[in-house]
């Protein structure tokens, strides 16, 4: 399964707390990675308006992957591939 892990972006200042972020994401993707999943981390501000461009370029990606995998057809129903893996 892919898990979005969504952090707080360091500030320019990179304090201890900062980068204290950094460790706890990359501690995040390894606990998922030992379960079998793949972590996608996406680092956000408060600025909402990039953090939902950000979030929909992310979900496309995988729109778009699924269907180059064949398990949703171009309009974005699942195919037979698609439920036989669900």
């Amino acid at each position: 399964m892919k898990i979005l892990v969504v952090y707080n972006l360091p500030t320019t200042q990179q304090t201890a707390d900062d980068l204290d972020v950094l460790v706890q994401v990359e501690a995040v993707q390894k606990s998922l990675g030992h379960l079998g999943h793949t972590a996608i981390p996406l680092g956000v501000s408060l600025n909402m308006e990039i953090f939902q461009k950000e979030l929909k370029k992310k979900i496309d990606d995988q729109i778009e992957k699924l269907k180059e995998s064949g398990f949703i057809d171009k309009d974005g129903q699942t195919t037979n591939d698609g439920e036989e893996m669900a």
